[in-house]
């Protein structure tokens, strides 16, 4: 079966949260809703799925108008 990733843009909320506790990655920390929101940056949140299947989570920080990331 051929793989078909997406990227959808999403808020910080408890799934997001709870989507990155579940990681076995140990720089979730950074990626967390409270930290995010401390940081005062402008950053876009992400949920990367491999043919419909929720795989990966990804922050990024943007520039101001969202066009591309810094």
């Amino acid at each position: 079966m051929a793989s078909h990733y997406n990227l959808k843009r999403v808020g910080l909320n408890e799934r997001w949260d709870s989507f990155l506790f579940k990681s076995q990655n140990s720089s979730i920390l950074f990626s967390l809703s409270k930290y995010l929101k401390a940081i005062k940056q402008n950053y876009g949140c992400y949920f990367v799925y491999n043919n419909n299947e929720l795989r990966s989570a990804i922050a990024v920080i943007e520039t101001p108008d969202r066009k591309s990331t810094q």
